[in-house]
């Protein structure tokens, strides 16, 4: 945490760069043994909310023809310069590994993640990200919902604007 935490990511350059009216607009990630989570969660006045939507769609739907080698490696280099500040802390590690020994039954290593994330490509980004669009993705909407589209809706939108540009 702290001030300034993701201002380099291409969501944030992308989006909250752009966007005057944006409060803000983040990816959020958890995983599980068998699955996992991945979402956008943006803040914007209701009268952005239709924008809103629009930009996260864009970004969900497009970003396998976006993200560059030289994306995947800066993202690479953040996350293990993460993981190697993790294994130094060992408060954080600690804390850590009880985490996963409760979710999981197992401890993964900060140096078993490093060799994880060396390994991650180009082509895995795209999979993953193209199996995530063929999803169907959960909508939640805090305030006023007038207008809203339903989660059927997103979803096609999603898929389409990935047939456009991708």
């Amino acid at each position: 945490g702290g001030p300034g935490k993701g201002m380099h990511t291409k969501l944030f350059r992308e989006a909250i760069m752009q966007q005057g009216w944006l409060h803000g607009v983040e990816c959020i990630s958890a995983w599980y043994e068998n699955a996992g989570l991945i979402g956008l969660y943006g803040q914007a006045e209701h009268q952005y909310a239709k924008p809103l939507l629009n930009l996260m769609m864009y970004q969900a739907a497009t970003i396998p023809a976006r993200v560059t080698e030289k994306d995947v490696e800066m993202a690479k280099n953040q996350l293990m310069s993460q993981l190697v500040l993790l294994a130094e802390a060992r408060d954080i590690a600690l804390d850590e590994c009880s985490k996963l020994l409760l979710q999981h039954d197992s401890v993964v290593l900060p140096e078993d993640l490093l060799r994880g994330a060396e390994k991650i490509t180009l082509a895995d980004i795209q999979r993953v990200s193209k199996d995530l669009i063929a999803t169907p993705p959960t909508l939640v909407v805090y305030g006023n919902t007038e207008g809203t589209p339903t989660a059927e809706q997103v979803s096609s939108t999603v898929q389409g604007l990935h047939k456009r540009y991708c």
